[in-house]
């Protein structure tokens, strides 16, 4: 019986998936590393977007990548 582990190396032998599967814990990775840094700075999502140069309404979509993983 497979488990998720099996599975994972098996799917990581075709090229596309493993791309995709790069790409991801990249985004998770950088979107994990913005949830702290911000929860450590005390800022709300509203003073974040505006030192970073964006909108309010982009900080949670950055947040909902890391949460949609887990």
């Amino acid at each position: 019986m497979l488990d998720y582990r099996d599975a994972l190396r098996e799917e990581m032998k075709d090229p596309a998936f493993k791309e995709a599967w790069d790409e991801f814990n990249l985004q998770y990775a950088l979107a994990s590393l913005l949830i702290r840094l911000r929860s450590e700075a005390g800022l709300s999502q509203a003073e974040l977007a505006k030192r970073v140069g964006t909108t309010q309404s982009a900080i949670p979509r950055i947040k909902a990548t890391k949460c949609s993983r887990g």
